[in-house]
């Protein structure tokens, strides 16, 4: 990667904290793109396309935005002068809309590229009739979209070109300077301190997977036109968001599913201030909600836990993904469990939220009245797991119904488990409306042996920690001087500890090689700990 400027630009800064992830993804070969969608009006030429989107898009910095390293090797953001486009061009006779969107879609960007936005055009001899404007995540997020598509529509519409005051929000540089030396900087440091003591809290993992480092994905969809009102009733009655509502329930499942104390699911945060609430840039932030659970509490108590975790984050998202990954790292360093991705819940408003609601009555006549629309389940294939995902559920609430997409690892969650998780929402709160509250066994009784499960005897705990003792005996049996292994989790005042009973033939062999080994192999990937006490037996 270039280690300075590249190129001419008008002025650079640090990454936004936010973008420090898809930064990182991108320098990973993780690229995802979003995509925005324009049909000019009857008989536009090239000429009055072109200079249409310059007008829409030439103020946005993000837009002619790239990254490089500075001197000490930090990742720095690169604003460009504004330039001329170039445009794919697709011939309407050869090429439809779908497939011109579908090439864009996974058209990859990398962390090295001069520009990450790209355009193409379906023509029909001078005439162009569908654009579609491509944005590397890095520099642009959902809300940005949002903002992007609507100045898109308004100035090929013929409405105006001045920016409004929203358009015209800080850029995201303007952002990462104060985040790191400015007004903002006081969240950030506010950030690592709550961050330092949360994570302390999680556990490394709610699932240990068969296989390590592997994931088996199940991509599967779901359609309810229930679900719209139970998520909006339920958020009235706990003066919260559709979205709390929704993350709550699948806290509960997770719960439930997992027989873990603390649960911890990963969900979106728009990482705005009101200031930056219209910039197009990329802001949100994915972080993990820890929720106590070992209570076995009832749902509406979920709900309150989660209600006050998830004000709890918000008021911390300020913090960058490397300041995270630090932390993290001496966490893991410390415990000697990494930590896992698991659950992420990514929770999106496909329509204003007051599109979706309305009186109380009509909203229950929709609900008494209606059903499920669509569960799809489907095997895909297999590939290599880096970050330890158990579950990535897409939900979109539009505005007759809640659509989900869920990719799911079946090495780590049965085909009952995945279900549960795309329908469970919707059968918790129909409960919750007409009952009042759900208890801990009211909800297992409604799922059963179907999701909880029996005991996994492979699935070690200790204290909030998840290994598999498979995976770990066979990590500790890798290194050359171990014969055999046996763990055991034992009490000590109170704590729980994992002892390592080793046998050897080495005279050589210490706690500390051992230590040393397995820390090595330690992966989010891999449900692997590193013991707390090793008892080293010479044998032979």
């Amino acid at each position: 990667m270039a280690t300075q400027d590249p190129g001419a630009v008008v002025r650079s800064g640090p990454l936004v904290g936010a973008q420090e992830f898809e930064w990182w993804k991108l320098r990973h070969g993780i690229s995802t793109n979003v995509l925005s969608h324009v049909e000019p009006e009857a008989g536009s030429t090239r000429h009055t396309v072109r200079s249409l989107l310059h007008e829409a898009l030439d103020p946005f910095e993000s837009l002619r935005t790239s990254f490089g390293l500075d001197k000490e090797g930090r990742p720095r953001q690169y604003v460009h002068p504004v330039r001329d486009f170039e445009i794919v061009e697709r011939d309407a006779r050869k090429v439809s809309v779908e497939e011109l969107t579908e090439e864009l879609q996974h058209a990859a960007f990398t962390a090295e590229d001069a520009t990450l936005m790209r355009i193409g055009m379906v023509v029909d001899g001078p005439h162009v009739r569908y654009v579609v404007v491509s944005v590397s995540h890095a520099v642009i997020d959902g809300r940005g979209a949002q903002v992007l598509r609507k100045r898109l529509n308004s100035v090929f519409a013929g409405r105006g070109t001045k920016l409004t005051t929203a358009e015209a929000a800080p850029h995201p540089v303007d952002s990462a300077v104060s985040e790191h030396s400015g007004p903002l900087s006081r969240m950030r440091s506010a950030s690592l301190r709550f961050w330092e003591k949360e994570i302390a809290e999680m556990p490394n993992r709610l699932f240990a997977p068969r296989r390590g480092g592997i994931i088996e994905h199940y991509h599967s969809e779901y359609e309810s036109y229930a679900a719209r009102p139970a998520l909006v009733l339920t958020g009235r009655r706990f003066r919260t968001s559709p979205a709390v509502v929704y993350t709550s329930t699948i806290v509960a499942l997770a719960a439930l599913i997992s027989g873990s104390t603390t649960t911890t699911v990963r969900t979106h945060f728009v990482g705005r201030t009101p200031e930056e609430s219209d910039s197009v840039g990329c802001y949100h932030q994915i972080l993990p909600l820890t929720v106590d659970t070992g209570d076995q509490p009832s749902l509406s108590r979920i709900i309150e836990r989660v209600m006050f975790k998830a004000f709890q984050v918000q008021a911390r998202y300020r913090v960058g993904y490397l300041d995270l990954r630090e932390i993290t790292a001496n966490a893991q360093a410390a415990r000697g469990a990494a930590f896992a991705e698991g659950i992420t819940v990514n929770f999106d408003y496909a329509v204003p939220l007051e599109q979706v609601t309305s009186e109380d009555g009509v909203l229950t006549a929709e609900l008494e009245s209606a059903r499920e629309r669509e569960l799809l389940m489907g095997s895909g294939e297999s590939g290599a797991d880096l970050r330890g995902l158990d579950a990535y559920l897409m939900v979109h609430l539009r505005s007759t119904t809640l659509h989900g997409f869920g990719t799911f690892n079946s090495l780590s969650l049965s085909t009952e488990q995945m279900r549960s998780l795309l329908a469970g929402p919707e059968q918790l709160l129909r409960r919750l409306l007409s009952e009042g509250d759900v208890s801990w066994e009211a909800m297992r009784a409604m799922f059963g042996e179907r999701i909880c499960g029996t005991v996994n005897p492979d699935l070690g705990r200790r204290g909030v920690e998840v290994f598999s003792v498979g995976q770990t005996t066979a990590a500790l049996e890798s290194h050359p001087d171990v014969v055999a292994t046996v763990l055991r989790v034992e009490e000590n005042s109170g704590t729980p500890a994992l002892v390592a009973h080793i046998e050897t033939r080495a005279s050589h062999l210490t706690p500390e090689n051992l230590r040393a080994h397995i820390l090595r192999q330690l992966s989010p990937a891999h449900p692997v700990v590193c013991p707390d006490r090793f008892v080293i037996t010479r044998v032979g």
